[in-house]
């Protein structure tokens, strides 16, 4: 699920505090108003111990907090907020001008050590290890999506935690912070070809991928920097579903005979549309909270 940003000198960031039900539906609202970034919190006094997968926070009150361009209109936004969470219950008003460097610190100090299955770790590259002999990935996403703890991108390193990768060329189609490229590359993958639209992902990309020490196995390039030879063993699509139905001929060419193909940022209401954009694959489905993951395989194999 990517975006790409344009970075201006200041954001203007918009605050709620909603009951949790009301969360995801605030969210989506925010999503479709061109926020470029959408964090939640705890509002409440209730702890959660960050792990991500399968567990979901279990908070009684969420603040939501979103970022948005300069000339994005903030009214028209709480206006469309207030028709979600009516009432009065969303706690509109704190509305704020803040400058980008100011965001990334209050963005990252959200950012905690998160652990995925039992020995993968994603943790924050100025962040100690929890377990220094389990799998741990550092991590640094900057502006770019992607750092373990969205159910798409968990459901994905779930799966690359329990996979036989040694050997596989991995291509991740969309890799944001890169995230699920270099966790490939660490549980053992021979090779990750990293894919993005947005050269903020493929700066944090590069990055991360030198704080890992995965260089010399990690590729990351654009989309037209493509060519024939690159093909996968296992292709990661983490966009939007609407995106993946677009780009399937597209994806279907940098796949190997036999290749493992998961597909996620899909909500699970979506998973039918988006399997019948790849009618020689079959596909299993796991499910998060709203999100699925579909892991394809060729029909009959």
């Amino acid at each position: 699920m990517k975006r790409v940003l344009n970075k201006p000198l200041n954001w203007q960031r918009l605050r709620f505090q909603v009951e949790k039900n009301r969360a995801e539906a605030l969210i989506s609202v925010l999503e479709a108003c061109l926020a470029q970034a959408v964090t939640t919190e705890n509002a409440g006094d209730d702890a959660f111990y960050e792990v991500a997968f399968p567990g979901k926070p279990e908070w009684k009150k969420v603040t939501v907090t979103g970022l948005f361009s300069e000339g994005v209109d903030i009214h028209a936004i709480c206006g469309l907020a207030q028709q979600v969470v009516p009432g009065g219950e969303a706690l509109i008003g704190e509305a704020s001008v803040v400058k980008d460097q100011e965001w990334e610190r209050v963005y990252l100090s959200h950012f905690k050590p998160l652990r995925v299955g039992d020995n993968l770790w994603v943790i924050p590259k100025w962040r100690e290890p929890v377990e220094p002999d389990a799998c741990n990935i550092f991590m640094d996403p900057g502006l770019a999506f992607g750092t373990g703890t969205h159910e798409t991108t968990a459901m994905c390193l779930n799966w690359l935690s329990t996979a036989k990768l040694q050997a596989n060329a991995v291509i991740d189609y969309g890799c944001g912070s890169g995230i699920l490229a270099i966790a490939a590359v660490l549980l053992g993958a021979k090779s990750a070809l990293a894919i993005d639209i947005d050269p903020l992902a493929l700066e944090a990309s590069v990055n991360n991928g030198l704080t890992n020490g995965v260089s010399s196995r990690l590729r990351v390039c654009l989309p037209s920097e493509v060519d024939s030879s690159d093909r996968g063993d296992i292709v990661i699509v983490n966009i939007l579903a609407d995106v993946i139905v677009e780009l399937a001929p597209r994806l279907v060419e940098i796949l190997k005979p036999g290749a493992t193909l998961l597909l996620t940022g899909i909500l699970t209401e979506q998973g039918e549309r988006v399997k019948k954009a790849f009618p020689n694959y079959q596909f299993d489905i796991t499910t998060q909270g709203q999100w699925c993951l579909l892991c394809g395989h060729p029909a009959g194999s």
